[in-house]
């Protein structure tokens, strides 16, 4: 009878489990595999975003080097660059890198401290600038990014 009992009983958990009342009524194992999968979504939730401010992918994307062209014209110990063509830049991010003072000492295009040509804030085709200039020395035209985290030379004269 013992042996009979526990078998019915067994027939009728099983019944119960694998009846569809059963399955919405059973609620074993429920809670542990939810709280699993919830721990694993806050993680990578967490993580993509702990990452993005890390990488910071969230910043803009950093200002292009403009596309310009410059001509050089080195005559009688004067020099003068002429914006030829392609993107105006703004007169305020171009600066010169020489060995000559005239021009180290000239911060931006339109410092005052040259001779120069410019229509308004931005250098455009056909404005220009000019000074003093030796024979040994070199000149680089340097662009600088607004922000001051990047800066790349434009052009570049040597004699």
């Amino acid at each position: 009878m013992i042996g009979n009992k526990r078998s019915n009983d067994a027939e009728s958990e099983t019944k119960r489990r694998f009846s569809i009342r059963g399955l919405l009524t059973d609620e074993n194992a429920v809670s542990p595999v939810i709280g699993v999968i919830l721990m694993v979504a806050i993680t990578v939730i967490l993580a993509a975003v702990i990452g993005a401010f890390v990488l910071e992918l969230g910043n803009q994307p950093q200002e292009t080097t403009p596309n310009a062209q410059f001509s050089f014209d080195h005559s009688d110990g004067n020099l003068t660059i002429t914006h030829e063509g392609g993107d105006g830049v703004d007169a305020e991010q171009l600066s010169f890198a020489s060995s000559n003072a005239t021009w180290n000492d000239a911060d931006h295009w339109n410092d005052g401290s040259l001779d120069q040509s410019v229509s308004g804030d931005r250098v455009t085709a056909g404005d220009s600038v000019s000074g003093a200039f030796g024979d040994e020395d070199d000149l680089r035209l340097v662009w600088t990014a607004e922000s001051n985290d990047s800066t790349s030379t434009l052009a570049r004269f040597n004699t």
